[in-house]
């Protein structure tokens, strides 16, 4: 076990002069000297390769056209050398610190190591923490991937694969799925790692043009064609309670489900966790599916051995729960 790993850190982008140098720099700004910074750019006809040319201690730098999301991933994972490998989008950032932090704390016996994600509406300015998931069974209700923090080791990506070319948006979260089913080990780190600036690719794209990616992944992933459609119609309430809620105020929804990050964000363990939304609440172990057992106290994932469908009356009974959540974060 390499005490300090090599961590390969992998930005993808395209058409990112605005916002790309800001990645960069918090990149090339961390403390943790075994690091390797890898970009991926799909062929960008504005000025983000000029952007890159400024900065100095990028060790690889490739523009070429890709066949969408999942291709250009692939070949940041084929293009790097580390013992752990993250994606930071050409719109996000990591926090000071952080590398070094997950660094301390690698162990050489979990095949993921998962951190906080600080969430930021950067029109509104309202930020909160999402903690990511360690369990992703066949229908993923309300997991979290939070793929900024997710420092995966090369070995896990031998063991069960890279990204499906076949998944144009949620190819993070087919990849945790398939991961899971397979016997993958998790760690969860307290860390807040990186900031998710909401405004990217997939974070925009209308969730009708995913249902297809949806139905895909519950059915590689051992569900049927009912579990498929079941879990993206909670995906589609998700989206309209959401909107919904966003009538009476911005973020009113994320402020319900999550806890509010500290003005100042920094990559310091956090003393508390994210708040777990009312919809997790309402619906823990619902999600069902199987995995290989993993035999290791690495792995916090929870097992959830029978297989079934969630009524939806569950998920409108949750809503309820709204007025409780709110009294009690007042």
């Amino acid at each position: 076990m390499a005490k300090t790993p090599k961590i390969s850190v992998i930005t993808i982008s395209y058409n990112s002069a605005t916002t790309i140098g800001k990645t960069i720099e918090s990149v090339l700004s961390q403390d943790y000297p075994n690091t390797e910074y890898v970009i991926i750019d799909g062929g960008s006809t504005d000025s983000t390769l000029d952007v890159v040319s400024r900065y100095k201690g990028i060790a690889k730098v490739i523009s070429e056209p890709d066949n969408g999301i999942s291709d250009a991933f692939n070949k940041g994972i084929h293009n790097s050398t580390g013992d752990l490998i993250v994606f930071i989008n050409s719109d996000d950032e990591l926090l000071p610190g952080a590398i070094s932090k997950v660094a301390e704390q690698y162990c050489g016996k979990a095949d993921i190591y998962c951190c906080n994600v600080i969430m930021r509406d950067i029109e509104t300015g309202f930020s909160c923490r999402e903690k990511p998931s360690t369990d992703f069974p066949i229908m993923p209700f309300f997991r979290h991937c939070a793929h900024q923090g997710m420092f995966a080791t090369r070995s896990c990506y031998e063991k069960y694969g890279i990204y499906d070319t076949n998944v144009r948006w949620p190819m993070d979260l087919e990849f945790l799925m398939r991961a899971y089913r397979m016997g993958a080990k998790w760690k969860y780190l307290d860390i807040d790692a990186a900031i998710f600036n909401s405004g990217g690719v997939t974070y925009s794209v209308p969730i009708y043009k995913k249902k297809n990616d949806y139905l895909y992944i519950v059915r590689k992933n051992g569900g049927n064609a009912i579990q498929g459609w079941t879990f993206f119609l909670s995906i589609v309430s998700t989206n309209i309670a959401k909107k919904f809620l966003n009538i009476f105020a911005k973020n009113l929804g994320q402020r319900l489900r999550y806890k509010s990050a500290p003005t100042r964000i920094s990559a310091k363990s956090t003393t508390e966790a994210a708040r777990q939304g009312f919809f997790s609440f309402a619906l823990r172990g619902a999600g069902s599916g199987s995995r290989a057992n993993s035999g290791t106290e690495e792995s916090s994932v929870s097992q959830r051995d029978a297989n079934g469908l969630v009524s939806f009356s569950v998920v409108l009974k949750s809503l309820s729960s709204i007025r409780n959540l709110r009294s009690e974060k007042r």
